[in-house]
């Protein structure tokens, strides 16, 4: 049977007022090899998912609400509502782990038995990850941020990720006392602002933001058992596999990435987040004050969280605009 994941994604938009002797070289030299294939190991087992079993992700929902100024459009334009709903499939589901900038998006192909990449494949749109067009419109000069109330959560529920002494956890890891929901800290999502180009939105080459929401989730070995935290203090390097050629790549850090989003409604204030986009120009005929901005979702292979005890996870996603004035 597949793990499905129940995905409810939420989108609200409101508005706001004011944002490193021969013998000794040749022991050195085996030694050294010898630690960077541990080293690579541990890494690449770590990171990547250690078999092609889905992922999840099903049943992907999204709400729009929007104050009387800020609108916004799920369909293209062809409808403006408040509050609006689109659906996917059922029975879908992510089966593979993919890799990106926001742009370009990959997927392994073939791994080793540990789980390492050996090469890769573009991954697909819509199958590997998942792309939305949003369009947002209003009645006077509006700047459009990510809210900090947008939330990546498992679907199990905060409260019931580690329940040590508990027969009740939801979706149980076979590794360790904890839900597998805690894949939702591999999630990412990019934002990208559209061009008007020739009367089309066309997107950007480079994403206005990259969120890696959740950054307390992981999940530790110690002493050959496993434990999940929701509140891990440790760092993590926001990395993607930058794809070359089919057999030809390297992991690249993120530039554009933020764990934490400030922008807020209740404060009247952007937190000096990054505008997804503006709207600078008004028009009487209200159908040309519009602007675009593509969002994209996908379980990061390279993210700490991508591991096989994870995997059958369920999360859901919660996004809230705001539009400032």
């Amino acid at each position: 049977m597949k793990n499905k994941i129940k995905n409810v994604v939420t989108v609200e938009s409101k508005s706001l007022i004011p944002r490193s002797v021969i013998l000794k070289e040749k022991l050195v030299s085996s030694v050294t090899k010898l630690l960077i294939a541990v080293i690579f190991f541990i890494i690449a087992t770590y990171a990547w998912f250690t078999n092609n079993k889905d992922i999840g992700v099903p049943n992907l929902n999204a709400t729009t609400s929007g104050a009387e100024q800020v609108e916004i459009s799920l369909d293209n334009g062809i409808t403006w509502l408040k509050t609006a709903e689109f659906d996917i499939a059922d029975d879908f589901v992510l089966y593979k782990e993919s890799t990106s900038e926001g742009i370009n998006f990959y997927k392994p192909n073939i791994k080793s038995d540990d789980g390492t990449p050996i090469n890769f494949v573009p991954a697909i749109k819509n199958e590997d990850y998942l792309e939305y067009k949003v369009l947002f419109r209003s009645l006077a000069p509006t700047t459009i941020y990510l809210e900090k109330k947008s939330d990546v959560y498992p679907a199990a529920g905060k409260n019931t990720i580690n329940l040590i002494n508990s027969t009740e956890i939801i979706r149980e890891s076979p590794d360790g006392n904890f839900s597998k929901d805690l894949i939702a800290g591999a999630v990412r999502i990019a934002f990208i602002e559209n061009d008007i180009i020739d009367e089309e939105f066309i997107e950007q080459t480079t994403p206005k933001l990259i969120w890696a929401p959740n950054k307390g989730y992981q999940v530790k070995i110690v002493d050959d058992k496993y434990y999940g935290y929701l509140d891990s203090t440790e760092s993590q390097d926001y990395e993607y596999t930058k794809v070359i050629d089919f057999d030809s790549f390297y992991l690249e850090s993120l530039t554009n990435v933020t764990e934490d989003i400030n922008a807020s409604y209740e404060t009247f204030s952007s937190g000096d987040d990054i505008a997804l986009t503006s709207i600078d120009t008004i028009s009487e005929n209200i159908e040309e004050n519009v602007r675009a901005v593509t969002i994209r979702i996908w379980v990061e292979g390279n993210d700490r969280e991508a591991i096989y005890s994870l995997k059958g996870g369920q999360f859901k996603i919660f996004l809230s605009f705001v539009g400032i004035f």
